[in-house]
């Protein structure tokens, strides 16, 4: 068990340097936020760009530069693959939460109109300013959460 917690060491502070220092790795953590989301598409752009700069590492290579480029081409396209899919999954998520929110809003007019009809009122129409302002209540509500 000793020798587990003394390898276990070294690579949990490694892992901590790299979360807390490589930008990429803040990047895909922004990205797990309900916050980040909505930079899921420039995160897919950014990893597209990556992935031409590991091509430049490998061309470079073919045209008789140093070999140890291959390490940055391996280091370019693991960021490549690593934006792209956490850009797409950010972008699925972002959509996911605005149709629930889509949804939450609708109910709230739902019950605004139910409780008018109830007391005899006639039921409200929101303008698009009264919408704005109850989705940024539900929205509120649901980041509470």
């Amino acid at each position: 068990m000793f020798l587990i917690s003394l390898a276990m060491r070294p690579a949990a502070a490694v892992y901590n340097w790299c979360q807390r220092w490589l930008p990429s790795n803040r990047l895909v953590t922004l990205l797990r936020t309900r916050r980040g989301h909505r930079w899921g598409v420039p995160a897919v752009l950014l990893g597209a760009l990556y992935f031409v700069v590991g091509i430049g590492c490998y061309g470079a290579v073919r045209l008789g530069h140093t070999e140890w480029l291959y390490l940055g081409m391996l280091v370019f396209w693991w960021t490549a693959l690593k934006l792209a899919v956490h850009g797409v999954t950010a972008t699925i998520r972002l959509l996911i939460a605005r149709g629930h929110e889509n949804l939450a809003v609708r109910a709230a007019i739902r019950n605004e109109r139910r409780i008018a009809v109830a007391e005899g009122r006639t039921a409200p129409t929101h303008t698009v300013a009264e919408r704005r302002r109850i989705t940024g209540d539900v929205r509120h509500t649901l980041l509470a959460q």
